[in-house]
């Protein structure tokens, strides 16, 4: 069975009803800036993170954690330029799909659109397990009683998965406006917990300082990948673009929100792993806390703040779940458009214009992919996950970067070849890093069929046909590549401006 079969239907379902004013559209002019930053925001997941990652951080750099979360913004802004050149010419819900179009080509932009798919598929599949994991927290800690074991994590995963969908079918300006409110929430109540931690002293009265800014002792090598680490840990500040189609003046509005979203969760880890390492007794103790972010700000701050501090990490995984499945969805109906129009994929509701074509497709699959490792831990499972999401993402960056080398030199735009070159070296970096030398078992593994899939994906571009044909028959990515030749047609992005 030829799995690249095309959707027979025509008419409303096709190409012409995507991108533009048709029943199957998405809702132009929906968002404004506020509202799409908190896609990004929301997919980086600032507290989310800020209660994971310092302590990964630690165990990397020991007390430099706080200078490579600052060198790792730096590091994001020479790719963070690179997207947002891409945005200011091409709109698309596609987002780095279509924006490899310009890059690479129509065809080969497939590649990276199948890997920036299972980026987050597998996001979607792995924060589910990790709010159900903080919800365990909080419920136990409320109670008094030891967390759950065995397999009763999925029921809150479940639950949340009924919420992500429930917020996802809604109109974007609500589910975004909603998103915002989590985030910044949750971003203020930490904030003002860790300015507490740091005016009494941290460990002991007398830990606070600025010396975690410096390398100190620690070598270069490991404040280099320390720096890969934060940039990864932050990632995601280009999936504003993935609400172009339905954003105002998308080419001055997406652009601006990559930038705020960098910025704005790079100095949040940032913040939050310097008051973690003042608060803990040595570099040591914070990576081998099992709930750091919790736990110092319990011991610092007024009984039952740490808990209020997990909930609202609950929170924020629910939040970046919502803003994962968003870029999930919008990227499934745009290769639903150029792979398979008039499919369901393509499908918006009629009220919202939310792509609950899909949604109906997709969901299940990230919600079974969840469930199937029912047999471990939460954290577990969104420690296995998360490896092959960071895997993917890391192979997209790397490879829009590297493309936009070729891509500024012959167009001789010096500051977007700089950074395309710098960010490639970050990336490139970021990516060695991750494979030499080889993860541990059964980390190994997944990093093994990552590869092996990206192979899948490359045999079914160059052995079928009717993809093949497909890519280059559509039109949006036609009008993506053309930008890329210096042909951008003059209502590209139109939806948007």
């Amino acid at each position: 069975m030829n799995i690249f079969k095309m959707g027979g239907r025509g008419g409303p379902g096709g190409r012409e009803g995507a991108g533009g004013s048709g029943p199957d559209s998405l809702m132009p002019n929906a968002v404004g800036l506020f509202r799409n930053l908190a896609e990004p925001i929301a997919v980086q997941g600032p507290v989310v993170g800020v209660a994971i990652v310092p302590a990964t951080m630690a165990a990397i750099v020991g007390r430099a954690g706080p200078l490579s979360f600052l060198m790792g913004v730096i590091a994001g802004v020479f790719l963070v330029v690179v997207f947002m050149k891409l945005a200011r010419r091409i709109v698309s819900a596609g987002s780095l799909y279509h924006f490899s179009a310009a890059l690479v080509g129509a065809r080969w932009a497939f590649i990276v659109g199948y890997m920036y798919f299972l980026v987050f598929f597998l996001f979607v599949a792995n924060i589910l397990p990790l709010g159900a994991a903080y919800f365990d927290y909080v419920v136990s800690s409320m109670a008094g009683h030891p967390e759950l074991t065995g397999a009763w994590w999925v029921v809150p995963a479940v639950l949340l998965w009924c919420g992500m969908l429930y917020i996802a079918s809604r109109q974007i300006s609500i589910s975004t406006g909603v998103l915002l409110t989590l985030e910044v929430a949750s971003v203020v109540l930490v904030t003002i917990a860790g300015i507490v931690v740091l005016a009494k002293g941290g460990y002991g009265g007398h830990n606070f300082s600025l010396s975690y800014f410096t390398p100190g002792r620690t070598p270069l090598g490991s404040v280099a990948l320390g720096i890969a680490t934060a940039f990864l840990g932050f990632g995601g500040f280009e999936s504003g673009a993935f609400l172009g189609e339905e954003t105002k003046s998308a080419k001055k509005l997406v652009p601006r929100g990559m930038l705020i979203a960098l910025i704005f969760s790079g100095l949040f880890f940032t913040f939050g792993s310097w008051f973690q390492m003042v608060g803990a007794k040595n570099a040591a103790a914070l990576a081998a806390s099992p709930a750091p972010l919790f736990d110092t700000i319990a011991t610092y701050t007024v009984p039952g703040l740490g808990i209020l501090v997990a909930v609202m990490a609950t929170v924020s995984a629910f939040s970046g779940l919502c803003g994962n499945a968003n870029g999930l969805f919008r990227l499934g109906y745009t290769l639903g458009r150029d792979l398979f129009p008039g499919s369901r994929l393509v499908r918006t509701d009629s009220t919202t214009k939310a792509p609950t074509g899909s949604m109906a497709v997709l969901a299940v699959p990230a919600l079974v992919l969840c469930l199937a490792f029912f047999w471990t831990s939460p954290t577990t499972a969104f420690d296995y996950l998360g490896t092959g999401a960071g895997l993917f993402l890391t192979i997209v960056y790397f490879v829009v970067a590297a493309a936009a080398i070729r891509y500024f030199l012959r167009d001789r735009e010096w500051w977007g070849l700089t950074c395309a070159i710098a960010g490639t070296l970050v990336v490139g970096y970021a990516l060695y890093s991750t494979l030499i030398p080889a993860a541990p078992f059964p980390y190994d593994i997944i990093d093994y069929c990552g590869f092996g899939l990206v192979a899948l994906g490359v045999v079914m571009l160059t052995t079928s046909r009717r993809l093949q044909g497909a890519l280059s028959s559509s039109p949006y990515l036609a009008r993506a590549a053309a930008s890329g030749q210096g042909r951008l047609a003059e209502d590209a992005g139109a939806a948007g401006e």
